[in-house]
């Protein structure tokens, strides 16, 4: 429902767009709901998904041997993180280093437990951290404690996101109210100077 009080257009523009956006949505929320073989990409994406177990065998797969909490080493087996949100086409710009450190990603279960990354943590451009959406251990398919799907976060000291039977995963713009909606506008750098005057932004990463 919209707000009651009147507020500045650009409010009621967030507003709708919000609206349009939960439409568009709400398949791929639904399957979230109702699948659990799989997960939900959506979010600011050009693309939104319902993955099966199936699309994510059949996407480009990798292997982590990795220290579990308390029971030494296993090997997982699955789809890199980054490829399963890029593959619903993130709405990110290619200016500078795009927008991607404006933007998260939200991890969710079923039981609503849910973390976040930033997109940099993902992407090979800033960093070379692997972070594995698993469907195996050691072979064998995860079992329905942990699976069909868990996150597989090697360089996390704390197994906090390791998220087990994985269903949701969100991109979430974090710029400007005015970009959220469509994640595509970069944020206004560095505000303005005594005269009025936009400053330049001196953390581009350039």
């Amino acid at each position: 429902m919209l707000s009651k009080n009147p507020g500045p257009a650009c409010c009621l523009a967030c507003q709708l767009a919000t609206v349009a956006l939960l439409l568009t949505l709400r398949p791929a929320i639904a399957a979230a709901q109702t699948n659990s073989n799989g997960a939900v990409v959506c979010g600011a994406v050009e693309r939104p998904l319902a993955l099966t177990l199936a699309d994510l065998q059949a996407m480009p797969r990798m292997q982590l041997k990795v220290a579990e909490k308390g029971s030494g080493e296993a090997t997982f087996e699955g789809v890199a993180l980054y490829d399963v949100v890029m593959r619903a086409k993130p709405k990110l710009t290619e200016r500078c280093c795009s927008n991607a450190a404006n933007t998260a990603i939200v991890i969710r279960a079923p039981d609503n437990y849910q973390v976040i990354f930033s997109m940099p943590e993902l992407d090979p451009k800033f960093s070379s951290r692997k972070i594995l959406l698993a469907d195996r251990r050691e072979g064998q398919p995860l079992g329905p404690a942990n699976g069909p799907l868990q996150l597989i976060v090697p360089d996390d000291r704390v197994h906090g996101r390791w998220v087990r039977q994985v269903n949701f995963i969100e991109v979430l713009p974090i710029g400007d109210r005015g970009a959220a909606a469509t994640n595509s506008v970069p944020r206004q750098a560095g505000g303005l100077d005594e005269s009025g005057k936009p400053q330049n932004n001196r953390n581009t990463g350039k």
